[in-house]
This record gives structure tokens, C-alpha cells and sequence, in this order.
């Protein structure tokens, strides 16, 4: 690891460890570089540009100035979440147009699309605080694609792609894998080990359309009612002889996540 990410309460604290940790680097023989540095001081629940810290004998630049792109996620000064929608739907109209700019035929691009680009959009609407308005107005740019690689007629609905039919494509749309990862961070926090990010009760952000703590908290409230009634019979299976049943007092924490989320893609 190379990267330090230093965050103290005042201004003069944090001058003092930058010359603690130029003293350390001098030590070491290395240097830090403040051109690949960024600093962000915040006073009053406002940004403050007022103070300008110095390592190496250099200013470190303002976050203002140039933002900074970590693990697929952009920060700014404005601390905020709304630019990575953008992000990440010319993200996946440029990737769409790349893939569609290739000599391979129309499957191959689809499979493209599923196993490396669709995974690679999915990250930030998992873990950035992204509308799902949003996420079901992405679903466009790749129907298109799709539609035209696979040889469909544009009056091919975007049901036919995505929906459980006789002859269903192994393709999950993106408002649903959006709902998925979304659920599965609900039930990240909820079941966390650390007693500490169970007790904090983070609010996951999903817009005025789809809740996802609402979903989960009914997912939960069917699953346990199921486990009240018992198993039904639901299929022509003989008595006693059809799929095992998962209560949700027994499954592993794993388990209990993989119930939940089937419970409310079904309920979609």
C-alpha cells in the first residue's frame, strides 16, 4: 500500500502530522508528491479554501481543483453523490459503443456485455447513493444494443429480453440487478459481525420510487410468515417429495441473504 488518507479535526493538526510525516519520509529516503495529493477542509458543514497545507515544501491541491477517482468512485468537493449517475451511463454508452465497434458477431458482443461491462456499471450503483429513476433510465442504452446484436425487431418490448417466458435469455436487466445489489447492501449493514455498523442503522439511499430498507423489511415480515404457516404445496410433486424447505431461523447469515433477495425479486 502506498496511499495514506490522513482526517483530523482541526487544520493545525493536521499541519502538524504533514511535517511529522515529512520528517518520516526524509528519514526513508522517499517523498511525498504533492501533485498526486488532494486536500478537502471543511468548517461548519462548508467547504473552506482559506488554508492551504504544504508538504514537501510544495501546496497540496485543492479536492476542488481536480477531483479524485478511487474503486470505481468519484469524490468531489461537493461530497456529493449525484455526478455518478452521469458517470456511470456514459460509462456504459461508451463501453456499448466500443463492444459494437468490434468484429465480433452479435452473441459474442452480448456476452461481452453481461460478463465484463454489465459488472463493471453495477459496481457504482451498488455503492454510490444513486436515484433507482436512474438506474431504470440506463436500461435504454444497452436494450438497444442488444436488440440489434441479437437480430430483434424494435418491436421486440424490453419484457421479451428480461421477463421469465418459455424461451427466457440468460440476461438480467439493469434496474433489477440495481435492485439486487442495492438489497444486498441493506442486509450487508443489517447483518454485519461488527456490532458497531449493526447499531449505526445506515439509511441506503435509493430515491422516492423503490425503498430499499422498506423491501427488505417486508422480504423479512413474508419469509417469517411463511415459517409460521409451514410448507405448501405449490407443485405436483408428491407429498414430501419436492425441494427442501429454508426456514428463516435456520440459514447461515449467507443463506438468510439469498432468500431475502429472491423474496424481493419475486415480489418485482
Amino acid at each position: 500500500m502506498d496511499d495514506v488518507t490522513s482526517i483530523l479535526h482541526t487544520a493545525p493538526c493536521m499541519s502538524r502530522l504533514l511535517k511529522c510525516l515529512d520528517e518520516l519520509m526524509t528519514w526513508a529516503r522517499m517523498k511525498i508528491k504533492p501533485s498526486k495529493s488532494w486536500s478537502l477542509l471543511i468548517r461548519k458543514g462548508l467547504r473552506n479554501n482559506n488554508i492551504v497545507f504544504v508538504t514537501g515544501g510544495e501546496e497540496i491541491p485543492w479536492l476542488a481543483e481536480q477531483p479524485i477517482r478511487s474503486l470505481g468512485r468519484q469524490y468531489t468537493s461537493e461530497l456529493s453523490d449525484r455526478q455518478m449517475g452521469r458517470l456511470a451511463q456514459k460509462q456504459l454508452a461508451d463501453g456499448m459503443a466500443k463492444i459494437d465497434s468490434s468484429q465480433l458477431p452479435g452473441k459474442h458482443k452480448v456476452l461481452c456485455y453481461q460478463f465484463t461491462l454489465y459488472q463493471r456499471v453495477m459496481w457504482p450503483l451498488k455503492v454510490c447513493e444513486i436515484p433507482s429513476s436512474v438506474a431504470s433510465r440506463t436500461d435504454g442504452v444497452p436494450n438497444i444494443y442488444i436488440r440489434k446484436w441479437l437480430g430483434f425487431s424494435r418491436c421486440f418490448s424490453d419484457s421479451g429480453l428480461f421477463g421469465k417466458n418459455m424461451l427466457q435469455l440468460p440476461l438480467k436487466s439493469i434496474s433489477l440487478g440495481y435492485r439486487q445489489k442495492r438489497t444486498c447492501l441493506v442486509l450487508e449493514l443489517l447483518e454485519s459481525r461488527d456490532q458497531l455498523i449493526r447499531n449505526a442503522k445506515v439509511d441506503v439511499c435509493t430515491g422516492r420510487r423503490w425503498r430499499a430498507q422498506a423491501e427488505v423489511d417486508e422480504a423479512i415480515s413474508m419469509l417469517q410468515h411463511k415459517e409460521v404457516l409451514g410448507r405448501v404445496q405449490d407443485s405436483q410433486a408428491g407429498l414430501g417429495w419436492g425441494e427442501p424447505v429454508q426456514f428463516w431461523s435456520k440459514p447461515t447469515r449467507e443463506q438468510r441473504k439469498t432468500m431475502v433477495i429472491e423474496e424481493v425479486t419475486w415480489v418485482e
